[in-house]
């Protein structure tokens, strides 16, 4: 397998997840398969990206791959769709994107944080008209019998 042939299976995987529109570029735009190829390589070890691939190349079109892989590998999938998407949601073409859809959107919220309205207590509004619960004081707490569930043979914090 060549490096190309690694390096466009992962663009047209990423591409197939996340393939962009008019506002949002393509995932392999923005170069979520580098980052993807990185995330594979920290997790599985030097063979994991070329494992990866073979599966994805494995017979059929990319589509096909990728509901196969989701269906039988679903932890696989799991991860490659996850690291594909952090990759994707960090690249400041996104970020710029989502920005121009009138969201106040921070690619790292601190140290800025993002401005909190003043929380309102006006019943109905903020808080039910009807509100329910109650509070306990810790003191009032005892602690509850358990020994009725023995037979479960549940595990026992502390032990």
């Amino acid at each position: 397998m060549t490096p190309a042939t690694i390096a466009a299976t992962l663009a047209a995987f990423v591409d197939a997840v996340l393939p962009g529109d008019d506002l949002f570029p393509p995932a392999s735009a923005v170069g979520a398969q580098a980052l993807l190829a990185e995330r594979i390589r920290q997790r599985f070890g030097g063979s994991g990206v070329a494992d990866v691939v073979s599966r994805l190349t494995s017979g059929g079109e990319m589509n096909e791959a990728i509901v196969r892989l989701e269906r039988e590998e679903t932890e696989l999938f799991a991860f490659l769709y996850a690291a594909t998407s952090f990759a994707y949601y960090q690249s400041p073409a996104v970020i710029e994107a989502i920005r121009a859809l009138g969201h106040d959107y921070k690619d790292a919220p601190q140290p800025e944080g993002y401005e909190m309205p003043k929380f309102d207590f006006t019943p109905g509004v903020n808080v039910p008209m009807n509100p329910r619960g109650t509070f306990t004081w810790t003191d009032w707490l005892e602690p509850v019998d358990v020994s009725g569930l023995a037979h479960l043979n549940l595990p026992v914090k502390g032990r």
